[in-house]
């Protein structure tokens, strides 16, 4: 399992909306666009990541992470260096890189060698109702409807997401049966808890536990303990706080609307 190196200076950044690593771009934000009925894009599982293609104006295409809590745009250098000036986009719609960051390759490199040339957030797909199909193979972005309801998936009733600075989604959870706090961030490789979580829930340092969100229960998920700067923002007392990442859409596909602030996922 790989410890991406920015998890922590990334996700405090998306808080403080401060330089993350390296340089921040002036690149401007796209034009205005119109938001698809219905659009879906090729969704793979890479290093235990979920990750979708970007294309640059020239036709060529890169490879980055889908996160639901980066307020902006990330590259690695390498990706950075492909992109230059050009434009970005997915599946035709046009990605912000505005106030985008840059990290080290060694930050987004997999287990396997691969350097990942960025990631993908929440100021791209908080535009939209949003289906994370890792099962099926697709991420499917819709226009913001009355109801969120999806072809081909049974998913639960809803659970509660709070909404913060429009792209962080915060949640609550129970991990190995005790109740706690928790923020949603898919672009992160497993479930992140603080000490307090892990005496409490009696964990290991790299183990796995149980993580139920709403009535679904989510067995042997992989979990890292980490004193984050980021649990402080949501957890100054030292309280138990988690950080739920790809492990819950991994095999399960999970819905999210920011509109209407809601989080489903598969029946189980």
């Amino acid at each position: 399992m790989k410890r991406f190196k920015w998890l922590g200076a990334v996700l405090l950044a998306v808080m403080v909306a401060a330089p993350v690593v390296g340089q921040g771009h002036g690149r401007h934000a796209p034009a205005g666009h119109v938001v698809p009925d219905l659009v879906e894009i090729p969704l793979r599982v890479h290093g235990g990541q979920l990750t979708v293609q970007v294309e640059i104006e020239d036709g060529s295409t890169l490879e980055f992470i889908v996160s639901t809590a980066n307020m902006v745009t990330v590259f690695s250098k390498k990706g950075e260096a492909r992109v230059g000036d050009s434009q970005l986009s997915v599946a035709g719609l046009p990605v912000s890189t505005y106030g985008s960051q840059t990290v080290d390759d060694s930050s987004l490199t997999t287990d396997d060698g691969t350097v990942i040339d960025g990631i993908l957030g929440s100021n791209f797909l908080n535009q939209f109702d949003v289906l994370i199909d890792a099962p099926g193979g697709r991420l499917v972005l819709r226009k913001p409807g009355r109801e969120v309801e999806w072809d081909g998936v049974t998913l639960s009733d809803p659970v509660r997401l709070r909404l913060l600075h429009g792209v962080i989604l915060t949640l609550d959870v129970e991990l190995n049966g005790h109740a706690y706090p928790a923020m949603l961030d898919i672009g992160t490789s497993s479930v992140v808890v603080n000490e307090r979580v892990k005496t409490e829930a009696s964990l290991e340092d790299d183990g796995v536990a149980t993580l139920k969100v709403g009535n679904t229960t989510h067995t042997e998920l992989p979990v890292q303990v980490r004193d984050l700067p980021l649990f402080e923002r949501f957890s100054p007392n030292g309280d138990g706080f988690v950080l739920v990442g790809a492990p819950l859409a991994l095999d399960c596909a999970v819905s999210i609307s920011y509109v209407r602030q809601e989080l489903r996922t598969c029946v189980r």
